[in-house]
């Protein structure tokens, strides 16, 4: 029954070391997790870094235009395709900013979705320690009680051998008084 209970013992602490190996495997998890949203957070700042110089550009561009068609006179035929040439520059920077907003917006998503993940793997973790702490606590109690039932069989036992061996004295003194 003792080596029962010491078996039972050392299969507790067998599972409590499995779950504090998954909980540890948890949380690197989650650093892993949290390392890459902050790479995924500095990508959209520079993303959105670019998109402020291109709009710069953008009204830079546009200036440049309204004022070349102010001042057009004797050179207007050069100058409409000078315009023409900005225009399409613009346009490529327009879609180029077009661009880089889907990509922001992918970028963004993703974050989102990562965040997510960060709190359900958050959440994961802490149900596990609630879980391990519980667990935990059942097995400390369940040993609480095993050593208590080992202590018991020991005063048991340590009682048995005094009966034995009171037993014993009056059974020798029995066989000297029948022998006489």
């Amino acid at each position: 029954k003792v080596v029962r209970m010491k078996d039972d013992l050392a299969t507790n602490k067998r599972c409590t070391d499995d779950l504090s190996n998954d909980l540890e495997e948890a949380r690197q998890g989650l650093e892993s997790t949290m390392q890459l949203l902050d790479s995924e957070k500095n990508t959209t700042t520079s993303l959105e870094q670019n998109n402020v110089l291109l709009r710069e550009q953008i009204d830079e561009d546009s200036k440049v235009i309204g004022q070349l068609k102010e001042s057009l006179s004797d050179h207007q035929l050069v100058q409409e395709e000078e315009l023409e040439k900005k225009s399409q520059v613009i346009k490529e920077l327009s879609n180029q900013l077009s661009d880089f907003e889907q990509k922001l917006a992918e970028l963004n998503s993703r974050l989102t979705s990562e965040r997510n993940e960060k709190n359900s793997l958050a959440s994961v973790l802490s149900a596990m320690q609630l879980h391990l702490d519980k667990e935990l606590k059942g097995r400390q109690e369940q040993e609480d009680l095993l050593k208590q039932s080992i202590d018991a069989l020991k005063n048991e036992m340590k009682e048995n051998l005094k009966e034995n061996s009171t037993l014993s004295q009056e059974v020798e003194s029995l066989k000297k008084k029948h022998d006489h």
